[in-house]
């Protein structure tokens, strides 16, 4: 049987950090979620795709917490001669320090074992093209990409419709290789995944988003049509995981879960089916829920998708109006409210509400007046859920004009904001005091650096709002003084996409995930969750999983 391998988790930077104490924590004092101590869940995805054509399969997940050694044991362990590929899945841009190690693997793999492809995937080309000396660079959904790539290689099939990139080939998949709508895009694991119950998988309802925000640089928006998955093959997955691994608990993938009243209603009656109450978490637009109204959700609930990240963005009215986001405040804080009481009457026993918001700072129109204002009504009314603030990021018109037309494939929403008036400043930042945004530069810096030797001359840059009252390093530094403010008043509940922490922290006692949701302790004790990752790469790299021969 024709053999292939796919790795994920190579994440953007570390997830779990270890203390002094030998406990290992998630910290609250940080700008972004990392998606390093989560399970990938796009090479699973086209794996089992795959399988369906009759291929071998395996995936490896959680690399980052891997040595080079340990990836390259595993990697000469399963190859054979009957490995044809290497898959490798990225979700966003990689940290300086992970790309070099990736590519250091990648090029370590042409030495070793160069009979084997490498197939480098993921939602956005510009991130793939960071990794050098792959054969093909996939952008997009890549079950249908992979297959003919596979057929091309191996059984005579078509030509690839490709455009030549370094050493390889970048497709455009959601042109070329489109993998929307996908009714059957469910997910099955093998044993050789070593899943546990208390763990949370990824599950997907639908494919792309019908919105087009302003800010927004996914490739799948503005989607016309019914991108749903088939109601049974939902039900079948999740059922599926439950009875063979006892697994209750989801992110959902989808870009905006909620959408549509009637995809709601579809999942709930699907999920009605089920002998088991699973856990959702996932995006879900504030201004739709609050105009979809309680007949929608009950129809959450009873899915049980009560954790939600809710992009509100800004509290600005004109802000909002500017980036597609133009309920007025108002409404959105009367609306967010009414959701709180709601959920909180009406949930079921050992459910648990999260009302995540994610903000923006330094949007059109936003002055550090406005962003105060809606700073003091979150803290008086929205302290017992997690608010992460982020500072805008617009690439430079010189950094669009060095790219080459085949990274165009990307969306860029730079365009958005040039029009709005935004400027660029072409020196480094004066000195700056916060040694939090000192290294948020130094990593900047750094990936500039590595630009100017790949991608033509880049020189720093950043944005000058058009007001001209503050700039991006102000808008860092704003974000820090904001989670300085949040962590004071003691209002640091957990996260949306941060739930398979306590889930597993909590295995034994799950009716304690629901505190976490209130508020929780500075460092989270994630000592069982590490526990989980070491256990599954020791499990990994113990013995031969694969079911191909010599």
């Amino acid at each position: 049987m024709k053999h292939g391998l796919m790795i994920g988790g190579f994440g953007a930077n570390a997830g779990l950090r270890k203390v002094f104490n030998d406990k290992w924590v998630i910290s609250s004092r940080k700008l972004d979620n990392s998606p390093d101590y989560y399970r990938s869940f796009g090479n699973h995805r086209v794996a089992t795709y795959l399988r369906k054509k009759g291929w071998d399969i395996e995936c490896l997940d959680y690399t980052f917490y891997m040595s080079d050694d340990e990836i390259r044991q595993y990697l000469d362990d399963r190859i054979t001669a009957q490995t044809k590929f290497l898959g490798i899945s990225l979700l966003f841009p990689l940290a300086y320090i992970s790309r070099n190690r990736l590519q250091g693997v990648v090029n370590w793999m042409k030495r070793t074992h160069p009979h084997v492809i490498i197939v480098v995937g993921g939602v956005k080309a510009f991130v793939l093209t960071e990794i050098g000396n792959v054969d093909y660079y996939c952008a997009g959904s890549g079950e249908y990409a992979l297959e003919a790539i596979l057929e091309h290689e191996f059984n005579g099939g078509p030509s690839i419709k490709a455009t030549i990139w370094k050493q390889g080939q970048l497709i455009n998949a959601y042109r070329d290789y489109p993998a929307h709508p996908k009714p059957d895009a469910r997910i099955s694991y093998e044993e050789r995944d070593y899943i546990e119950p208390y763990e949370t998988l990824n599950v997907e309802f639908a494919r792309g988003c019908i919105f087009k925000c302003t800010y927004c640089s996914f490739p799948l928006i503005g989607i016309k049509g019914n991108m749903d998955r088939c109601q049974q093959d939902l039900h079948d997955e999740l059922l599926e995981n439950w009875e063979r691994w006892g697994v209750r608990n989801y992110y959902i993938t989808d870009d905006t879960v909620n959408d549509r009243q009637d995809k709601m209603e579809k999942v709930a009656d699907a999920v009605r089916k089920l002998p088991f109450q699973p856990q959702f978490s996932g995006y879900a637009r504030g201004d739709l829920m609050i105009r979809h109204g309680e007949k929608t959700w009950e129809d959450m609930i009873d899915i049980g998708f009560t954790s939600h990240s809710y992009g509100v963005e800004t509290l600005n009215h004109k802000s909002g109006k500017a980036v597609g986001k133009g309920m007025n405040p108002e409404e959105t804080k009367e609306g967010l409210l009414k959701i709180d009481e709601f959920m909180r009457k009406n949930m079921k026993k050992d459910q648990y509400y999260s009302g995540s918001l994610t903000m923006i700072a330094g949007l059109p129109h936003e002055s550090f007046a406005s962003l105060d204002a809606g700073k003091e009504w979150l803290n008086k009314y929205w302290g017992h859920h997690s608010v992460a603030y982020l500072p805008l990021r617009i690439n430079s018109p010189e950094e669009i004009a060095q790219s080459v037309e085949a990274e165009n494939m990307d969306i860029n929403n730079s365009d958005n904001f040039y029009k709005e008036g935004y400027t660029f400043e072409y020196r480094e930042p004066d000195y700056i005091d916060d040694p939090r945004v000192r290294e948020v530069i130094k990593g900047m810096l750094q990936a500039k650096q590595y630009m100017l030797g790949t991608r033509g001359k880049v020189p720093w840059n950043f944005w000058v709002h058009p007001s001209g009252e503050y700039d991006y390093v102000d808008m860092l530094q704003w974000t820090y003084e904001w989670m300085d403010d949040r962590i004071a008043q003691g209002s640091y509940a957990t996260y949306c996409f941060e739930t398979n922490v306590p889930t597993a922290q909590h295995k034994d006692h799950p009716a304690n995930i629901k505190h976490h949701f209130k508020q929780y302790p500075l460092e989270v004790d994630a000592t069982n969750l590490h526990q989980f990752i070491i256990s599954y790469i020791d499990k990994k790299l113990g013995r031969t999983e694969s079911k191909t021969d010599e």
